[in-house]
């Protein structure tokens, strides 16, 4: 696993801490099964320029593709 890093998200009157990492996908797609959130996709470097977005998703997105050497910027 690696860290992408971490970014101060203020919005309205509250504050985070995001962390962000990567990780390789060992698991097969079939596998693969929804336990939180309101759903999930697999996208090509592509498909991701066109996606909207919160502005710390776009962060990590940009670091993981800049440390896998793509040259995809935000």
């Amino acid at each position: 696993m690696t860290s992408l890093g971490a970014v101060t998200v203020f919005r309205d009157e509250s504050t985070a801490e995001i962390y962000y990492f990567s990780a390789p996908l060992v698991a097969k797609l079939s596998d693969l099964r929804l336990t939180e959130g309101s759903g999930f996709a697999l996208y090509g470097i592509e498909e991701t320029q066109g996606l909207e977005m919160l502005p710390e998703s776009n962060f990590a997105l940009d670091r993981h593709y800049r440390q896998q050497g793509f040259g995809w910027t935000s």
